[in-house]
C-alpha cells in the first residue's frame, strides 16, 4: 500500500525548510540548526521540527539525532535555490570573516534577521540600496552603476 503521506505534493512550508537547508550547506559547509532554520524561513522552532519530520518521512532528509546539526539532504528534489548575487557573496564572507553575527547587520539595516540570511542565501535578492547600506554597515563603500542596459527604439 502506498504511503499516503509520500503521494501528497510537498507543501511550500516543507519547500521552504527544504531550500534554506540546501542554501545553507551550499554556503557554510554544514547544516543550519533549527533555531537557525527557524529564523531564515521565519517560522517556529516547532513549525521547523514538524517540517523536517515530514521531510525526513519522505526520505528527503536524514536525520542523525546525535550529532550537532545532524541535517543531510538525501535527494535532489525539492524547491529550487537561486544562488545569491556575487556582491552579498563577498558581503557576508566578509561579515563572517570579521566575526559579525548577522542579527548586528539585521539592526543596522533595520530588518529581520531572517531577511539578512535570505539575501545570503540566495532566498532574496536585496536592493542596490540595500547593498549599498550593507557595505556600509561592514565599512566598506562601493558604487552601484547600472551595465548591460540598452535602448529600445
Amino acid at each position: 500500500m502506498a504511503d499516503p503521506l509520500s503521494a501528497r505534493p510537498i507543501s511550500k512550508r516543507d519547500q521552504n525548510v527544504l531550500a534554506f537547508l540546501r542554501a545553507h550547506i551550499a554556503l557554510h559547509g554544514h547544516a543550519p540548526t533549527v533555531v537557525e532554520i527557524s529564523d531564515g524561513v521565519g517560522v517556529s522552532t516547532r513549525t521547523v521540527a514538524k517540517a523536517v519530520r515530514s521531510l525526513s518521512h519522505r526520505g528527503l532528509v536524514k536525520r542523525h539525532p546525535r550529532r550537532p546539526r545532524g541535517l543531510e539532504i538525501t535527494t535532489g528534489t525539492g524547491a529550487p535555490v537561486k544562488a545569491p548575487h556575487p556582491l552579498v557573496e563577498q558581503l557576508a564572507k566578509t561579515r563572517v570573516g570579521r566575526g559579525i553575527p548577522t542579527r548586528e547587520i539585521a539592526a543596522q539595516l533595520d530588518v529581520r534577521t531572517s531577511t539578512v540570511n535570505n539575501y545570503e542565501l540566495g532566498l532574496r535578492q536585496p536592493t542596490p540600496q540595500r547593498l549599498e547600506q550593507w557595505a556600509g554597515a561592514l565599512g566598506l563603500r562601493i558604487t552601484l552603476t547600472p551595465t548591460n542596459l540598452t535602448e529600445k527604439s
